[in-house]
């Protein structure tokens, strides 16, 4: 009996307790099974038997996945530094950017086009992206273009299916990780 008559007090339901336990339990696994896909990358590509030097590691998960280091123009050196502003220049590239098929119509007319279309939006963002972002959206941003640029860049090679498939996949499970971010 509660001697006050006032309703009893207490904390969070346990519904919501369990509620974010398995949101941040689900966002580490995705954390973690990037890692590992880009931590068994690179150690394919620096184990190659065909005999070539891997490039020198940069500072993005991504790009250390492509092999290949970062062009300047996708670097991240914009002025925008606040997680609102990033998910917002992010949130709008994402949906300029010409779409591809899947499997890629390589015979399609505007290919071409759409490849220096998607590459131009992705620049444009990381011109305004700051390189001191908060941690763990400008990171994250960088990633996404890096493994954006390297998927397109697969296509211009008309990579093999396998290959454009698991670079998607990157640039897909990355843009997760923006909404995630974007939406805590």
């Amino acid at each position: 009996m509660n001697p006050t008559g006032l309703p009893p007090t207490g904390g969070p339901a346990r519904g919501a307790n369990r509620t974010v336990i398995v949101v941040v339990s689900v966002a580490a696994v995705i954390v973690v099974v990037i890692a590992a896909v880009v931590g068994l990358v690179v150690l394919n590509r620096g184990s190659g038997s065909d005999g070539a030097v891997a490039a020198p590691a940069s500072s993005s998960s991504a790009a250390a996945s492509s092999g290949a280091a970062i062009p300047d123009e996708y670097r991240l050196h914009g002025s925008l530094t606040s997680k609102a502003s990033v998910c917002a220049a992010s949130a709008l590239t994402s949906q300029q950017i010409p779409k591809f098929k899947d499997p890629v119509d390589y015979a399609a007319p505007n290919l071409e086009a759409d490849l220096v279309t998607a590459k131009q939006d992705l620049a444009r963002l990381a011109s305004r992206v700051s390189p001191q972002a908060d941690a763990a959206i400008g990171p994250t941003v960088q990633d996404w273009i890096t493994a954006y640029i390297d998927s397109l860049d697969a296509i211009k090679k008309h990579a093999p299916d396998d290959e454009l498939k698991f670079k998607r996949g990157l640039v897909n499970s990355l843009a997760g990780s923006l909404n995630v971010i974007c939406k805590g």
